[in-house]
């Protein structure tokens, strides 16, 4: 009967320890799990961290392209205004230098009219 009860004890030692060991390891695996998830937490803001860094570099960067676009636009319309001025001013001094060569030509055919009349006089 000692023998029995000594089997017994071993037995209730064992299925304790057993349990002990799982009590363990399932604590193991919670702390495990509960680290994980805090590295899982940490990667996701550093993500959005770095995701909403990369837009708003993004945005400034087509803020940027934006304002040099409407610059560029800008420049190109004051240029076409300085080059319509110049065409006129181009235009306005070819028809006066053709006017005054119609001056010109009128007066060499009128002296020449007048020293045509004067040798048949």
């Amino acid at each position: 009967q000692d023998h029995q009860l000594e089997l017994q004890r071993c037995h209730a030692d064992y299925q304790h320890r057993m349990q002990r060991m799982e009590t363990t390891r399932c604590e193991v695996l919670q702390e495990l799990q509960a680290e994980l998830e805090e590295r899982l937490t940490q990667q996701s803001r550093a993500f959005e961290r770095t995701q909403a860094q990369a837009q708003a570099a993004a945005s400034s960067h087509a803020a940027e392209l934006q304002q040099q676009l409407h610059a560029t636009q800008e420049q190109l319309r004051l240029a076409r205004g300085e080059l319509a001025a110049a065409l006129e001013a181009a235009a306005a001094a070819a028809a006066k230098q053709a006017a005054e060569l119609e001056s010109v030509r009128q007066e060499l055919v009128q002296s020449q009219r007048t020293e045509q009349q004067q040798q048949q006089q």
